[in-house]
């Protein structure tokens, strides 16, 4: 069955915390995405998200409506759903990420802008491909 890569970004609702991030989130997905034969990584600072996951198209679509519902996200951006030929997170199923000082991720996420709509999801700008795989490219680099 074919596979696809979903990036996605997010606001980080304020009540979240660090902790929060790894216990509820991160531990729990590493489970889930083993059994569901999902990859992939979680950058969190602290006040956004950016995940990247690959695997079947199903499984993961179902995974990102979950996301979509979860309170802990604010104003959630698709920057990619796209098919691939090989997965860049084999060793992950959910790779955590904080935010270092200074921070690449922080600053392609900068550039990128994310342009608030009022339904709380948002769309990437027309020019957003070459951000999007500079983000991509950084999150595999510190994955390794």
């Amino acid at each position: 069955m074919p596979e696809i890569r979903l990036v996605y970004r997010s606001h980080r609702a304020p009540h979240v915390t660090d902790t929060m991030v790894v216990d509820d989130i991160v531990l729990p997905a590493m489970a889930k995405n083993r059994r569901l034969n999902i990859s992939g990584c979680l950058w969190f600072d602290d006040r956004r998200f950016l995940q990247a996951l690959e695997g079947e198209a199903e499984p993961l679509d179902a995974l990102y409506s979950t996301i979509q519902a979860d309170d802990r996200h604010q104003e959630l951006q698709l920057l990619a759903h796209e098919p691939i030929v090989e997965r860049k997170f084999t060793r992950w199923s959910m790779k955590p990420m904080s935010a270092r000082v200074p921070d690449p991720i922080s600053a392609a996420m900068d550039e990128l802008g994310l342009k608030r709509v009022a339904a709380g999801v948002s769309a990437p700008p027309a020019s957003a491909d070459g951000p999007v795989q500079r983000m991509l490219g950084l999150l595999v680099a510190r994955s390794r």
